[in-house]
This record gives C-alpha cells, sequence and structure tokens, in this order.
C-alpha cells in the first residue's frame, strides 16, 4: 500500500514565529521518537490538512525532511483552536518498523442492524475504538464492526467478536460491549421520562444542599468547640 507523504524543513526557533508561520499558511510540528532528539519542523498546513483526513492516527506516512530520505511516521497529536478549529500544532512519532507499538484503531458501524430497521430500536455502540499492539506495517485505519448481525434485541456484539487484521493483537476486554440495539421507547416512557425528572430532580438537588449545609455547619460548631484539642491533636503530630 502507497503511504501518503509530507514535505517538511527545519524550523528556525530563534527567527520563525508559530503565528507568523501560520499567518503564512505554514504548521509548526515536532518529531520525535525513541533515542530520537525531539526535532522542531514546518510543513505545509492545507497539505497536512489533506493528509491527516486520510491517515488519521493510525496509519504510516512518510516525511520527507529538507529534501532527504523518507522517515516513517504516525501523527500523534494535534492541537487546534478551540474557537476557530484552527490546525495550530501537530506531533509526529518516529517509528521502528521492526518494534511493536501500542495504539487505539477507531471503530466504524457498516451495514444496518435489523433490529433498528424492522424493530425500530436504538443503536448504541458503548466503544468508539480498541486497544491494540502490532508492528507499524500491521496497523489499519480503521476495525469495521458488521451491525447487521443485530436482528434482535438480544444480540450484542463484543470485542471479540470482531474480524481483526493478521498480526494485530487487541489489548481491551474481549467482554466489553461494542454494540447492541435496544427496544424502542413507548410514548409514555417518553413523556414520563421528561415529566418526572424536573420536579424530583430539584427537590433531590435541594435536600442534598440542605444537608451538605447543615453538614458544614455542624462542622464549623464542632471545630469552635474543640478548637483547642485539634490544634494539640495537630502540635502532637508535628513533633512525631
Amino acid at each position: 500500500m502507497n503511504k501518503e507523504t509530507i514535505n517538511a524543513l527545519v524550523r528556525d526557533l530563534a527567527g520563525e514565529q508559530p503565528s507568523l508561520l501560520r499567518r503564512n499558511g505554514k504548521l509548526p510540528v515536532i518529531l520525535y521518537g525513541k533515542d530520537v532528539k525531539p526535532q522542531a519542523l514546518i510543513v505545509d498546513r492545507k497539505e497536512f490538512s489533506n493528509t491527516f483526513s486520510k491517515t488519521g492516527f493510525t496509519t504510516l506516512l512518510l516525511l520527507k525532511l529538507n529534501s532527504g530520505e523518507p522517515i516513517n511516521v504516525l501523527v500523534h497529536d494535534i492541537q487546534r483552536h478551540p474557537v476557530t478549529d484552527e490546525l495550530l500544532h501537530a506531533d509526529f512519532f518516529r517509528v521502528t518498523m521492526t518494534e511493536k507499538i501500542k495504539t487505539e484503531l477507531p471503530l466504524e458501524i457498516v451495514g444496518l442492524a435489523p433490529a433498528v430497521e424492522e424493530l425500530e430500536g436504538n443503536l448504541l455502540t458503548p466503544r468508539t475504538e480498541i486497544e491494540v499492539e502490532c508492528l507499524p506495517d500491521a496497523l489499519v485505519p480503521k476495525i469495521e464492526v458488521d451491525a447487521t448481525t443485530l436482528k434482535t434485541f438480544d444480540d450484542v456484539i463484543h470485542v471479540r467478536d470482531l474480524t481483526i487484521p493478521e498480526g494485530i493483537t487487541v489489548l481491551t476486554d474481549p467482554d466489553e460491549i461494542v454494540a447492541q440495539v435496544t427496544p424502542p421507547r413507548s410514548t409514555e416512557e417518553l413523556e414520563a421520562e421528561l415529566a418526572e425528572p424536573v420536579g424530583e430532580a430539584a427537590e433531590k438537588e435541594a435536600v442534598e444542599k440542605l444537608s451538605e449545609e447543615s453538614t458544614a455547619e455542624a462542622g464549623v460548631e464542632k471545630t469552635e468547640e474543640g478548637g483547642a484539642a485539634a490544634e494539640q491533636t495537630a502540635t502532637t503530630k508535628e513533633e512525631k
């Protein structure tokens, strides 16, 4: 399989400010790895964005530094602006092709669940990824979950039921649930759920607040009454 390639240049930390680089369409990145000194680099932000949309965090890509020989890396982290979602920074991890790595592979639901389509149930997906271990070459972008096996409300897909490519060892508990379909809620159930919690939640919150205030007041009174004893205890502990 052909790997995506990203071109990079060594960054001058003294003269190239991150904000100026971003305004010029560049993205500051850090390259690091086992027995490798971290190195500050620059990549084209648009090129990185297009490549990352295809590879994500779980696909090897080639990083070509200063037009030299490409090296195998994984994108380990990205930072975005909290408001604009603009890319601000990225981390590349240089992998050793002969050493196993641990990572998380995303799960993707494929197909329609008969229990949803025919019985009008609700599809639940408690897990969206699984932890795995493998050699870098064995990595895949995702693991597909076949929802067509969910024919009734009793059917459940566990981690152990997933089809895992050769060379990948799953570290997640095999008994964990990946997907299942629950029965649809009746109109009465939905109305009850919408109506009851409002009053009950408010009442429960008020009771808890009063309880916390009472406990706090009792604690203050107790502290004031036994101030001398508390001070003596603290002094004794310090001496020990």
